[in-house]
């Protein structure tokens, strides 16, 4: 909505939004990685 009312097109505004999802479903990813990992019961520091 915003790029469109800064006059962007159509095309660049899905260009922007795939990579802000893209960049949204990394961090959700690491996220869950580190808080499985940081459950895991293991205190060693090595993952597998």
């Amino acid at each position: 909505m915003f790029l469109a009312a800064a006059g962007a097109g159509e095309s660049v505004t899905l260009q922007v939004t795939g990579v802000i999802g893209a960049v949204g479903a990394c961090v959700a990813y690491m996220l869950a990685e580190g808080y499985a990992d940081g459950n895991s019961g293991d205190s060693s520091g090595v993952s597998d």
